[in-house]
């Protein structure tokens, strides 16, 4: 009896840790989703910003205050934002996405660093990328998200450790891949960049967040429990186009209602990447059977709008 209530301790124990969820310190409502940034630059200075998620969120080009889109006084010394403020020498430490970001999918956010001495370290959480709350689809026990940093438009500042050259892609992830774009540079959580001079001096990097895209592959090599064949499908949910993309070709996709009846069928598609029109259907829930080359079904919940 002892060693299954520490074992079920020990479960849920695992399941609570694969997600940490954070809050912004200043908001008087907390987004459903927070992705933290922490940096710090050579002299041991440190900021904080913040990107995240919310369904309520009405416009995300326009600050939310009470999600904690407010404006900061500028500091003499070092500093990160997201944005510069409205007014002279004010500037923002918050970016929260809407749910028209998601479906057109402009989940882009800056990192801008002011007066910093170089180096400097960004840390983030990737376990943040397991979340329930990003409004991507469940791929469990894979991660729902991925973020990839594009350094190539901020200034010189670039990424040491990457052997990449001006314009790729680094992609923060925990999970790796085992069909890594070339123009990818894998981080797990943290990555420091460089400058042509010691600073201050300022640059500023986007960062991009998308469903996971990678294949099944565990760095640990313990991938027993891992499906070998991975669809994905985004945006959801979706009002008009439905992109897939998988590790295997995928033959045909068909869609049905949830009483099981078919609704619409694409045949002889031979790609392991597609998009379909569905502007035809009506709102709702629907199911995607997606066949695969070696006959493999996949089974993926979308939503209509």
């Amino acid at each position: 009896m002892k060693k299954s209530i520490i074992l079920i301790a020990l479960m849920l124990i695992q399941f609570n840790c694969m997600s940490q969820t954070y809050t912004i310190p200043w908001a008087t409502k907390q987004p459903a989703w927070v992705f933290p940034i922490w940096v710090e630059d050579a002299t041991g200075a440190k900021d904080t910003l913040y990107l995240g998620f919310d369904s309520t969120a009405i416009n995300s080009a326009n600050p939310e205050p009470q999600f904690g889109e407010i404006e900061f006084n500028t500091p003499l010394g070092f500093y990160a934002s997201t944005t510069d403020g409205i007014l002279p020498n004010q500037y923002y430490k918050v970016h929260i996405f809407d749910t028209d970001d998601v479906i057109q999918q402009n989940l882009w956010g800056n990192i801008q660093l002011r007066k910093a001495n170089f180096p400097v370290v960004l840390r983030w959480d990737p376990s943040t990328f397991y979340s329930d709350s990003l409004p991507f689809a469940d791929q469990d026990p894979l991660p729902r998200g991925q973020c990839v940093l594009d350094w190539s438009s901020g200034g010189q500042a670039a990424p040491i450790g990457c052997n990449i050259s001006m314009g790729m892609l680094v992609l923060m992830t925990d999970t790796g891949y085992t069909n890594v774009n070339p123009t990818y540079c894998i981080m797990t959580d943290t990555m420091q960049f460089n400058y042509t001079f010691p600073g201050p001096a300022s640059s500023y990097f986007l960062l991009g967040f998308y469903p996971w895209l990678g294949s099944t592959f565990n760095p640990n090599n313990i991938d027993e429990n891992v499906p070998k064949e991975f669809v994905n499908i985004f945006p959801v949910p979706t009002k008009d186009i439905l992109k897939f993309k998988s590790n295997a070709i995928m033959n045909n996709i068909e869609f049905t209602d949830l009483n099981g009846r078919s609704i619409l069928k694409r045949n002889n598609i031979y790609l392991f990447d597609c998009e379909l029109e569905l502007s035809g259907l009506n709102k709702g829930m629907y199911y995607a059977k997606i066949t695969l080359e070696n006959n493999k079904i996949v089974y993926k919940k979308i939503i209509f709008r």
